[in-house]
């Protein structure tokens, strides 16, 4: 980790935009729109002011900790290496889920599900930070495709918002913003006291793709309507493919591949080289190709899960966000370890 130094502001920024992109999608997308329909939209802005908030005033002393040699040293990461192993198996199971069931019908799922292991296994072989360098480049051209598509939308008819406007209380509002908040926070295992890394960066990706998201959900919400897309698993990447009704823009499904292939493969390396570079497993052949076998093996038995208890499923993936939890709690207590022992 010692590179660290070269880990730019702009790098994390694009990263942390793709980050985020399938967990809003896969569990806040159907959460809202099954719930709330078209006045969802105002409770994502609610979404927004509850988790952007959280890394704003996160104290400095949090942010600039270098936590990875401590990790490194601890017995948190066998726990968190196990949850990270789980999310890693379940993330890429949905993304070759959701591209098989709505742009490669014919096509197995096998092959998407070995053709993203096989590029993760090969790029988790680098360090953390190098990663997310290596991301930059696909995730600033996968945002500008999105951007340009953005610029060139019609203008909706807002005032439907207000229209079917309604609150049904449920838990799931509180415990969705989590999921979002612990999983962002495995990205300080990359930062360190003396990188250059700005709470201004973390705040404004987050901020950029929770607003990229309210811009889907009010495209379909407001085009499509209350019902037609009511209880439907893929409602999160359908808002893209439906042709506006005034301004032709094409077909833009393809920015759903770009991105939930970028997203899919840089987080998801990201998670399995945290685990390579924690225990050294990357140094022995043996150890790194068990992990591998164990990941595909896995994502078989997740799949023959997903298609038949998706529901199931989603619920499980929001308790291993949950889990997370742990690994928040042992941040806690390094900065006050490193707190009482610098008073000393």
């Amino acid at each position: 980790m010692g590179d660290m130094m070269k880990l730019s502001r702009v790098s994390l920024f694009f990263f942390i935009l793709i980050f985020n992109y399938i967990s809003l999608r896969v569990i806040v997308f159907p959460f809202m729109f099954n719930n709330y329909t078209t006045s969802g939209a105002l409770y994502i802005i609610v979404f927004l002011f509850s988790v952007v908030p959280f890394f704003a005033f996160l104290p400095k002393r949090i942010l600039n900790n270098n936590y990875f040699i401590s990790y490194q040293r601890s017995k948190i990461k066998y726990l968190y290496n196990s949850i990270l192993f789980i999310r890693i198996v379940f993330g890429i199971v949905i993304s070759a889920f959701v591209l098989n069931k709505i742009f490669f019908v014919d096509y197995s799922i096998f092959w998407l599900l070995g053709g993203f292991f096989l590029v993760l296994f090969i790029i988790s072989t680098l360090k953390p930070h190098e990663i997310i360098q290596i991301g930059t480049l696909f995730s600033i051209l996968t945002t500008f495709i999105y951007i340009f598509y953005v610029y060139n939308y019609i203008n909706l008819d807002y005032q439907l918002l207000f229209d079917n406007l309604s609150f049904n209380f449920d838990f799931m509002l509180f415990i969705i913003p989590y999921c979002i908040i612990f999983d962002n926070l495995s990205l300080l295992l990359v930062l360190g006291k003396n990188a250059t890394i700005k709470k201004s960066t973390i705040v404004g990706a987050l901020t950029l793709a929770i607003l990229f998201f309210l811009f889907e959900y009010l495209n379909l919400s407001l085009i499509s309507g209350d019902t037609l897309f009511l209880n439907n698993p893929m409602v999160g990447f359908i808002a893209l493919s439906i042709e506006p009704v005034s301004r032709y823009n094409g077909n833009f499904d393809y920015i759903y591949i770009l991105m939930i292939g970028v997203c899919s493969i840089f987080k998801f390396s990201y998670f399995f080289s945290l685990i390579n570079n924690s225990t050294k497993a990357y140094k022995s052949k043996i150890t790194y190709m068990s992990l591998c076998i164990a990941c595909f093996v896995s994502s078989i038995g997740i799949y023959y899960l997903l298609i038949n208890f998706y529901n199931i499923v989603i619920t499980v993936v929001i308790a291993i966000f949950m889990s997370s939890l742990i690994f928040l709690l042992w941040i806690l207590k390094e900065v006050y370890y490193a707190r009482k022992t610098k008073a000393e």
